[in-house]
């Protein structure tokens, strides 16, 4: 585990994936601007926070952390959810809070094993079908804040989802 939550760190050093063994990396409120190339040689990494930073794009290697099941990225500049997390289909948990997203990957359709997908304080209108379909794990959804204005049937019958979170959005019945 490494923690360096609060620490002024726009980049990380170029060798930062050479941390083959590290499980849990923290990097929240650190300022960081960019995650280094190498990062995908993070291979066993399971949880990633980075929070409260200044990511607006990851590396292409960022698909490369097959054993990630947690990644938190609230509070950071993105407007779309990099084309490289779609490689991270083994993810279990995901956190996109405040950032500004407007419209979802298809991509996230292949999350088969995702159980909690927060994405409130962005600026969705919708929750493509295609994706509530292919969340079958999901049991929390937090839309909260969002323009999203109807929820999809799919989710209205979604057998494992146990937390539905979309209040104070907008939210209207089909």
């Amino acid at each position: 585990r490494l923690s360096l939550n609060s620490c002024y760190l726009p980049r990380l050093p170029s060798t930062f994936g050479s941390l083959t063994n590290l499980r849990t990396l923290e990097l929240n409120r650190s300022h960081v601007e960019e995650l280094p190339s190498s990062v995908g040689g993070l291979i066993a990494l399971r949880e990633l926070e980075a929070n409260g930073n200044r990511l607006s794009d990851l590396h292409v290697g960022f698909g490369a952390l097959a054993s990630l099941r947690r990644c938190e990225l609230k509070a950071n500049h993105f407007k779309a959810i990099p084309q490289c997390v779609g490689a991270l289909v083994d993810l279990e948990e995901l956190t996109l809070n405040e950032n500004g997203l407007e419209v979802l990957p298809g991509f996230l359709a292949a999350f088969a094993k995702l159980r909690r997908l927060d994405l409130n304080g962005n600026a969705l209108v919708e929750l493509p079908a295609a994706i509530a379909v292919g969340l079958s794990s999901l049991r929390s959804l937090d839309v909260r804040g969002t323009a999203i204005r109807t929820l999809l049937e799919p989710l209205h019958n979604h057998a494992r989802l146990g937390l539905l979170s979309v209040l104070p959005s907008r939210l209207c019945s089909p």
